[in-house]
């Protein structure tokens, strides 16, 4: 578990915090959390049989590390994939309730021995667009709507278009698939600790339009067609970027979801 826990702290990443939004008090009153991967971790294809109880989701990270006074509303708004909205509202009310809310959306992606679930990330689980699956964005832009600052906690194995998340939400967070301690309370977003540049060794696009922008390096093998590509890709489409707080992509701090000071 203590190499689970290394593992997701080494890896996530910040990339926006618009206000200093991050580290949250321990003391709120309300947190809403919410989304498909809210309550349901995904440790990734390729994972064995999972015991009960095995995971740590973000809802019980959160739960675990707030104070008695903190009430936590937890609504899933929407499936990883199907096109269901009917719970969207509730969603919405929970949002509307609360003073900040946290958002967990991205993939599905667990284990083999998992049956009747539709992947969106892995091996043969090809995707053709960069928006978010099934009713996700929808869910993500209803949510934002009611005014209330967003903590985005992406969870996925691939780049999403992100430029509306990028204008709506307070802060994102990339969390990845995790491990089975990806909510631990102890680990970030949860806890002070700091990351070096190195470990974050890509870049999210804002747009699909974005990837030729997303490795920190020239998309072809000539420097200068390299410079002329993306020189194009900027005239066209300006937002064409990349996330990061430095402008660049580079995440030289791990998030802080709440603040160590004592509850």
């Amino acid at each position: 578990r203590e190499m689970a826990r290394q593992a997701a702290r080494e890896s996530i990443v910040m990339l926006e915090n618009k206000d200093n939004l991050l580290p949250l008090s321990k003391t709120l009153k309300t947190i809403a959390v919410l989304g498909p991967g809210a309550d349901d971790l995904q440790p990734g294809d390729y994972t064995p049989k999972l015991q009960p109880g095995q995971l740590k989701s973000v809802l019980s990270g959160i739960k675990a590390a707030v104070g008695k006074q903190t009430k936590v509303l937890y609504e899933q708004g929407c499936d990883f994939t199907t096109p269901d909205a009917t719970n969207i509202p509730k969603a919405v009310k929970a949002a509307s309730q609360s003073d900040v809310v946290v958002m967990v959306l991205g993939d599905c992606s667990t284990s083999e021995a998992t049956n009747n679930v539709r992947k969106t990330c892995g091996e043969n689980n090809d995707w053709a667009t960069l928006i978010l699956p099934g009713k996700q964005q929808e869910l993500l832009e209803a949510v934002c709507a009611t005014g209330k600052p967003v903590v985005l906690i992406l969870q996925a194995g691939r780049p999403y278009d992100l430029l509306k998340a990028s204008e709506m939400c307070k802060a994102i967070l990339v969390n990845w698939l995790p491990g089975q301690e990806g909510g631990d309370p102890r680990l970030p977003p949860l806890s002070p600790e700091k990351v070096r540049p190195q470990n974050c060794a890509r870049c999210n696009p804002r747009v699909a339009a974005g990837t030729a922008l997303h490795f920190l390096q020239h998309p072809t093998q000539h420097p200068a067609v390299g410079v002329f590509v993306l020189r194009q890709l900027q005239v066209q489409l300006p937002q064409a970027g990349v996330l990061g707080p430095s402008g660049g992509g580079a995440v030289l701090r791990l998030p802080l979801l709440f603040s160590q000071k004592a509850a």
